[in-house]
């Protein structure tokens, strides 16, 4: 039997698998920034990196010498499309999809139509498997080809969806966008692409093995493309660190002035041709502040602009109007500002000791989850940190 040996390319793509390890283990590791993108980057490494380091063992021989080492990677290409998604989603929300593991149950099937090859080549012939399994071998041979073609309609249809979304995030992007979201655009727009070549590149390889017309340098064009992949994520790593770590916070208030801006020209915008005039429009406004001030109307947690509009006797049109030209806040916005005022004062007071649930009903709330936000978004901390605050500077 030849003896496993290494070439130039083998030991290139072995090095490149140890660098994605490396990779692997330092996104793991890393605790800043948007640390679920980061631990989903470094599955799809790591991923990579097991699947290398097959075709290394491969192509030296030694997964022919060493058997057992055989049909572990055979599932993974499924994973490769969805962590891709994943990771993009992941990045721009912050939040995988709602049914994100649908998206695994190819993976899992082709792993359990794999499993019996796995157990043979560990511990030999097994009886139940050799009459049950492996006495079908024709069908079991077409069941596991319609896998491998499913797998490269899998992640056609992946480079499809990405496209799609890399064009919506595209058209987010505007003149008040600030520079960072800019960078992170081009580092998904730069994931999308890699993952389009990668997807290029292992199609044709099967189209080649299908017509016999495969050869090494072909095969290892596969490899290339995942080195590549390893070695980017790296460079970026180390030349743009901010792709992996949390935005800072000046430029994470660059975007909600950003936000706000568009949201009042759009306001502009939108009533350019309503017919209320400016004087009637500053008499609405006053009425408006007079009646939150004197009857707090937002205390009702059923509140909504059609009932504020019916208090004032306008439309609902030139409610919103004044809300959001005049004031330049919308109604969620404008209500809030109002209910949070309140909660401030109930916290201060040291004769009112009720819980923070209690409070977040008594201005307003239906649950504790929405006021705390709403509250930390006005103020920068939690009502109990707000109340806390509060304490030590009436001691102090």
């Amino acid at each position: 039997m030849q003896q496993p040996s290494f070439d130039t390319w083998t030991i290139i793509f072995l090095f490149a698998a140890v660098h994605g390890f490396f990779l692997t283990v330092l996104l793991g590791i890393h605790k800043k920034g948007n640390i679920k993108a980061n631990n989903i980057l470094a599955l799809f490494i790591g991923l990579f990196s097991v699947t290398l380091l097959y075709y290394v063992a491969y192509w030296t021989g030694y997964a022919k010498a060493y058997p057992w080492m055989n049909f572990w990677v055979d599932a993974i290409p499924f994973l490769y499309g969805p962590l891709t998604f994943f990771y993009i989603r992941v990045l721009d929300k912050k939040q995988l999809p709602t049914n994100y593991f649908l998206h695994l149950i190819p993976f899992f099937l082709h792993f359990i139509l794999i499993t019996p090859l796995l157990i043979r080549n560990l511990f030999g012939r097994v009886e139940f498997l050799r009459k049950y399994v492996f006495s079908h071998g024709a069908l079991y041979d077409k069941i596991i080809l319609a896998f491998l073609v499913l797998q490269c309609v899998s992640m056609l249809i992946y480079v499809i969806v990405l496209f799609r979304y890399m064009r919506m995030d595209k058209n987010k992007l505007t003149a008040y966008s600030i520079p960072a979201e800019f960078v992170k655009h081009t580092w998904m727009n730069r994931v999308t692409l890699f993952y389009a070549v990668f997807v290029f590149a292992a199609i044709s390889y099967w189209l080649l093995v299908g017509f016999r017309l495969l050869e090494l340098k072909y095969d290892y064009a596969i490899s290339f493309t995942m080195s590549l992949f390893i070695y980017m994520v790296g460079y970026s790593g180390f030349s743009q660190p901010a792709i992996f770590n949390e935005m800072p916070e000046f430029a994470k208030q660059q975007i909600i002035t950003a936000d706000l801006q568009i949201e009042k020209a759009a306001a502009k915008q939108k009533y350019q041709r309503s017919s209320l005039k400016t004087e009637d429009a500053a008499l609405l406004k006053e009425k408006l502040l007079l009646l939150m001030k004197n009857e707090k109307p937002f205390l009702d947690s059923a509140l909504k602009i059609q009932d504020l509009a019916a208090s004032l006797k306008v439309s609902t049109h030139h409610l919103s109007q004044i809300i959001n030209d005049m004031l330049g806040l919308k109604y969620s916005d404008f209500i809030n500002t109002y209910r949070i005022e309140e909660a401030k004062k109930l916290l201060s007071d040291p004769a009112y000791d009720a819980k923070i649930l209690s409070i977040a009903f008594d201005v307003g709330y239906n649950n504790k989850a929405t006021f705390n936000t709403a509250f930390k978004k006005n103020t920068g901390m939690s009502p109990s940190e707000y109340r806390l605050q509060v304490s030590k500077k009436a001691t102090a």
